[in-house]
């Protein structure tokens, strides 16, 4: 498996860990900060529309841009959105919440799945493929399991915290995409100073 495909999917794992943790007991949230089911599907209703709208207008934009620094921006914009749940206290910070997280998915997808296809190798797509289904199924059900016992042993704040470091984690493994990323600078930076050490 080529080192790209394992990059996307180790970032995407730590993306889908983070969503999985919140998605089944999302109305129980919604419900805590003064709404109600109607407010739970509308602010999912927000996520979508934003994805929807935006994902086509990032597709067209993406093609004629660095597919790889596009896709790391998009994880940049995940975490202040899972972020932003710590600061949620009513409907309408929920909304604005969703709506910051619609934006990086439709800025994320188009690239992560051109970015995927480009580096499956020749008569294994269809496995490389399920590596990727697998891995994240299984992940969102770990979640799914971690999520509920966190916010019902230590409450939703602690449950944001948790999702902010999955956040960043995320987008951490995703600038290992890069050829030229920050930690190959670091380590070349501390191998130039043992050799003038040296």
């Amino acid at each position: 498996m080529h080192k790209i495909l394992k990059i996307l999917i180790t970032s995407s794992m730590f993306y889908n860990f983070t969503a999985g943790m919140i998605g089944p007991i999302y109305a129980i949230f919604a419900q805590k900060i003064g709404g109600d089911i109607f407010v739970a599907s509308s602010a999912i209703a927000v996520y979508t529309l934003v994805i929807g709208v935006l994902i086509l207008l990032f597709g067209r934009i993406e093609d004629r841009l660095d597919k790889k620094k596009v896709f790391i921006v998009g994880r940049a914009i995940n975490v202040v959105g899972i972020a932003g749940y710590l600061f949620v206290s009513t409907p309408m910070d929920l909304f604005l919440v969703q709506g910051i997280l619609g934006v990086a998915i439709a800025m994320m997808n188009p690239t992560f799945e051109a970015l995927y296809s480009r580096g499956l190798r020749k008569g294994h797509e269809a496995f490389e493929w399920s590596v990727w289904e697998g891995s994240i199924n299984i992940m969102l059900s770990v979640a799914a399991i971690t999520g509920g016992f966190v916010a019902a042993v230590f409450g939703f704040q602690a449950l944001f915290l948790l999702m902010t470091a999955m956040a960043v984690m995320g987008f951490v493994s995703a600038t290992f995409i890069m050829e030229e990323n920050i930690w190959s600078q670091m380590r070349r930076i501390v191998s130039r100073k043992k050799a003038v050490h040296v």
